[in-house]
């Protein structure tokens, strides 16, 4: 142990000594490791960015949809790809009845619940959705739309019937107050949660302050705002998450028929989403009846091309940064030999005056290995500040709220890749100092 950490002295010593040559030597290692542990992180952060982007539209790894509609209904359309009517056709609607206390009767939800408790699923959620027209003090529609895009239906928001574990599955990070509860569904201020989209057109309220949201054509049925979750990756519109039995309680029935869809969603064990699919499918139908039909929307071959895309993006990012790690290391070997060229004389001298073989090698091959270790952590730290001054948002990489922590596999990756090209550098140089002899010193 002694004999190592002189021998890292030593070379430390000798890098003092000849650190102009060193360090020019090692701009090109620093900015190689540079390159690469930025070009790692960027991949991992680009991966990380479309995982939370498909799981906005699809769920995280494991999400099994189920969806259902009326028979009076026509099939189920992404509310992003048509055209909402917003006639008041009953015939397009749901059939409404009322329970004795006069609440909508929801056959879809308690068929959901029964589904739930016989399946044992821990992480689930409904949803529903309609477009209606609301208003709050401060509050413009229009301000809530992308000023390059506009709005996915106009200024109208859409309103989302959910379970709280809905945010969990499809990454919606709460960004300001809280999230929903379970108990939420039975709360006479009916709590909210709305989009950051949403809530900058209510001029940004303090939450504390209990923002309100009413139905313009409903004064009576009004909303708490109680939280604020991230935009939705290439959302344009306002958006606002009510819990489910408030979506079926509190809204006006007629209205709350209006859900072009009934959704039903679960994170199943991996390897079993098709026979999960096949169960909620075939309880749902025996629960449901004839009045709806329902449909699974797992695509194992589409779950597969994802995992398969997220593959080759880090197998290409991973080629690309050994690309530039090489030739990094093709310029400090070259210096390298030059350099022990030009220490001849030096070495010679060593060597008559006692130095073993052994010690002029680990002394060159250390000179390198601590150099690149050295060129490595301070390409890492300029990694590390590329990463965190880059307008990540602006190139459409989702960060999370507070911002994307910078991957450490990337800055490990980096310090070890760098030490060891240090140390496939200094091996052929210390191997042509061993070979140095006293003799070699008068000559040079």
């Amino acid at each position: 142990m002694t004999q190592i950490l002189s021998a890292v002295i030593e070379a430390w010593e000798e890098i003092k000594i000849n650190r102009l040559r060193i360090i020019l030597s090692l701009i090109g290692v620093g900015a190689a490791v540079w390159a690469m542990a930025t070009t790692l992180a960027l991949g991992s952060l680009i991966t990380a960015s479309n995982e939370m982007g498909e799981a906005q539209w699809q769920g995280r790894t494991g999400t099994v949809s189920v969806s259902a509609y009326p028979d009076s209904q026509p099939p189920y359309m992404d509310p992003y790809f048509f055209e909402p009517s917003f006639e008041d056709e009953e015939e397009d609607t749901a059939p409404i009845s009322l329970d004795e206390n006069g609440r909508p009767v929801d056959p879809f939800g308690d068929a959901v619940m029964q589904t739930v408790s016989r399946t044992g699923a821990t992480i689930w959620t409904r949803d529903r959705l309609i477009v209606a027209s609301v208003q709050a003090p401060g509050y413009d529609g229009a301000d809530a739309c992308d000023p390059m895009y506009g709005c996915d239906n106009g200024p109208l928001p859409e309103i989302r019937g959910i379970d709280p574990d809905y945010f969990d599955i499809y990454y919606r990070p709460i960004v300001r107050g809280r999230g929903l509860t379970q108990r939420d569904g039975q709360l006479q201020m009916n709590p909210a949660v709305v989009n950051e989209w949403m809530w900058k057109a209510m001029g940004s309220p303090d939450l504390a302050g209990r923002p309100r949201v009413r139905l313009l054509d409903h004064q009576k049925v009004a909303f708490t705002v109680v939280g604020v979750v991230q935009n939705e990756l290439y959302s344009t519109g306002p958006q606002m998450f009510i819990h489910y039995d408030t979506f079926t309680g509190a809204l006006p029935p007629k209205l709350a028929a209006d859900s072009e869809s009934y959704g039903f969603s679960i994170v199943a064990p991996s390897g079993q989403q098709e026979n999960a699919q096949a169960v909620m499918v075939g309880t749902l139908k025996a629960q449901l009846g004839n009045d709806y039909q329902v449909e699974g929307n797992f695509d194992p071959e589409r779950n597969q091309s994802r995992e398969d895309g997220m593959r080759t993006v880090q197998i290409i990012i991973s080629v690309i940064g050994g690309i530039v790690i090489l030739l990094g290391a093709l310029g400090l070997l070259t210096v390298s030999i030059v350099t022990v060229n030009h220490r001849v004389r030096e070495i010679g001298i060593r060597r008559a005056m006692g130095a073993s073989g052994r010690r002029i090698f680990f002394s060159v091959f250390l000179e390198s290995v601590v150099a690149t270790s050295f060129a490595g952590l301070i390409g890492v730290m300029l990694s590390i500040l590329t990463i965190r001054l880059a307008p990540l948002e602006k190139i459409d990489i989702l960060v999370p709220p507070g911002g994307g922590a910078y991957p450490m596999t990337a800055a490990f990756i980096g310090l070890i890749i760098s030490a060891a090209v240090g140390a496939l550098c200094g091996i052929i140089p210390a191997s042509i100092a061993v070979r140095i002899k006293p003799i070699d010193a008068i000559r040079f």
